[in-house]
């Protein structure tokens, strides 16, 4: 992000600042997603029900999680 934000709305700067957390958000829900529909797509054609889907979703939530707390954490960094 520029230090002159010339010509910005104040919405627009908003967008601008909230950028890196939205992207944070979306790699915890869209992991959280992947791990649902491939737990559901495994149970279906294993016939595993329900564990499949609690498997997919538990290590995918886990891996979403993981990332988000790693951009979390890098983002607190390079504001101080």
């Amino acid at each position: 992000m520029s230090e002159n934000d010339d010509g910005l709305s104040p919405l627009a700067r908003a967008m601008r600042n909230a950028q890196p957390w939205t992207n944070a958000v979306s790699k915890l829900t869209g992991s959280a997603l992947a791990g649902v529909l491939g737990g559901y797509w495994l149970d279906k054609w294993t016939g595993w029900k329900p564990w499949g889907l609690v498997a997919m979703s538990l290590v995918f939530i886990t891996v979403g999680m993981y990332a988000f707390l790693k951009d979390a954490l890098n983002m607190g960094k390079k504001k101080q």
